[in-house]
């Protein structure tokens, strides 16, 4: 989401986007996302299922795969959530875990 000012007193520069905005505006995940019938955008269903995704399982550990998989009935889930992790670690989100 980008912001636009204008005005003669300050100079705006533009902000950056969201981390879980930039994964769920993969490729990958919205043709996943749009299969599975799921609205895109900040805020929208897929946005928060990202969200939970990382936020959630994989930072905070507060939800396991499974929490996730019986809380998103979907078609692909287990595909989405490999894609939502996959482009997570590729933007150093969440770490390899050892």
């Amino acid at each position: 989401m980008t912001w636009k000012f204008k005005s003669s007193k300050i100079e705006v520069k533009d902000v950056p986007v969201c981390v879980v905005d930039e994964i769920e505006r993969s490729p990958k995940l919205r043709s996943l996302f749009q299969e599975a019938g799921l609205k895109t955008g900040h805020g929208s269903e897929a946005h928060r299922l990202v969200s939970e995704v990382v936020i959630k399982v994989f930072q905070e550990g507060k939800e396991t795969v499974e929490d996730v998989r019986r809380k998103w009935n979907l078609n692909n889930i287990d595909l989405i959530i490999t894609e939502i992790e996959k482009e997570a670690r590729e933007r150093g989100v969440i770490k390899l875990m050892t």
